[in-house]
């Protein structure tokens, strides 16, 4: 079978990195595969499989689609393949440029699917799925949603199937809950050998990576240490960040830690960069941005543990990719309460039992030690166990769990 890939907007996020999986459990299983794309041109965009350390996410991808057609000949494209899989059922970098530009009634993937008589499948990836006359979800905007979801899944060529990934992903959409689903964890294969997982770590080191924004919660993990609850430990940051008219997240982070009495390498460079730079505490702890990168290891391999906090209002019930990546790079995973998987799992992990939503950089100043405790203790036993028993345990539970083969047949099994 001929099965496309179809990712609308290549670029830095996490149904690109589910979309590169997935590709290669269509092609474990025999098929051919190919991550599709389309240009005005039909030109390739010098941004994929290229990353900018200094000039965060606005120049980096690292998804390289197979590939690349006109627009205008997108349709055709498609229907040459026997399968098409829609990586999300939104793009909301194309459906708000749909809803700025008077000369555009629709996004444009939109646009394509609806001359494609291939039929089509999608998943979930997030919980901020609604549009009229779903009512907007209490504390978000409705900017938030998916202004185009009830065309799109309305036209002739959609199979009427999407894979969720979360239990409550179609929770405000009425056209997705009208769908058949079938809930799968997401698909993942391990790209690093035992032996980069086992390279050795200094004792107690932890890691946090995914994109630099508030919704990470670093500053959390930076009070931590201010605090000193951990003395002498060092945290490795990574991940593009987003720099437009303010200041960059790397800059507000390195400047609240200078605030509070860390001292940092960042220089004269101004407020709208992003750069790597390191920052000391007296107490002893390190903090360290290692910038943007290509392969997570990058950052991963410095640390016996990861913390993931994510905020739980954008999603939660999976192990996200951030996860699934620190374990197969050989890190012990710290996840809050919220992304404990809602299908389970047999991985390790310590778990904060905590929901971290939205609440900016200073909030955290008003919250008791009792957080950063709990924090701290379970980065320092997860540094202590850190060794090959538990992370050869980790690597085989997603090998198995994760298995994109099985997201793969179920995307064939319920399209066509």
């Amino acid at each position: 079978m001929r099965v496309s890939i179809y990712e609308p907007d290549p670029r830095i996020c996490g149904p690109g990195t589910w979309a590169r999986h997935l590709r290669q459990g269509f092609r474990d299983l025999g098929h051919e595969c190919d991550v599709v794309t389309f240009t005005r041109l039909g030109k390739r965009s010098p941004n994929w499989g290229r990353i900018e350390k200094a000039k965060g996410s606005s120049m980096s991808c690292s998804l390289v689609p197979d590939v690349c057609a006109k627009l205008a000949e997108a349709h055709d494209v498609l229907n040459s393949y026997d399968l098409v899989v829609l990586a999300d059922v939104k793009t909301s970098p194309l459906d708000n440029a749909a809803l700025k530009d008077p000369m555009l009634d629709e996004p444009t993937y939109l646009t394509v699917l609806r001359k494609t008589r291939t039929k089509w499948a999608s998943a979930l990836h997030e919980r901020w799925y609604f549009a009229p006359p779903d009512p907007v979800p209490p504390g978000v905007s409705e900017r938030s949603g998916s202004p185009f979801i009830n065309e799109l899944l309305a036209l002739d060529s959609f199979s009427g199937f999407v894979m969720a990934h979360s239990a409550d992903f179609d929770k405000y959409c009425g056209a997705l809950q009208r769908c058949r689903k079938v809930l799968r964890p997401l698909p993942f294969s391990l790209e690093h050998s035992e032996a980069q997982a086992m390279k050795p770590r200094d004792p107690l080191t932890f890691a946090v990576i995914g994109r630099m924004v508030p919704t990470k919660h670093r500053h959390v993990t930076n009070e931590m240490l201010t605090r000193g609850m951990l003395k002498n430990a060092h945290a490795h940051y990574g991940g593009g960040c987003v720099c437009t008219h303010g200041p960059s997240d790397t800059y507000v982070m390195q400047e609240r830690l200078g605030q509070d009495g860390w001292a940092t390498d960042w220089g004269d460079d101004g407020v709208r960069k992003t750069k790597p730079f390191e920052a000391w505490h007296e107490n002893g702890n390190v903090v360290e941005y290692h910038g943007a990168y290509v392969d997570p290891y990058e950052v991963l391999q410095h640390a016996r543990c990861h913390v993931g906090i994510t905020d739980c209002d954008f999603s939660g019930g999976l192990l996200e990719f951030a996860t699934l990546e620190a374990i197969d790079c050989g890190c012990l995973p710290i996840v809050t309460r919220p992304f404990v998987p809602d299908f389970g799992t047999q991985c390790e992990l310590g778990v904060i039992e905590r929901e971290f939503r939205k609440f900016g950089h200073r909030a955290c100043k008003d919250e008791s030690n009792a957080l950063y405790e709990e924090m701290a203790e379970l980065v320092a036993d997860a540094s202590r166990r850190w060794g090959a028993d538990v992370i050869q345990h980790n690597r085989e539970c997603i090998r198995v769990e994760n298995d994109p083969r099985e997201q793969a047949k179920t995307l064939i099994e319920g399209a066509l």
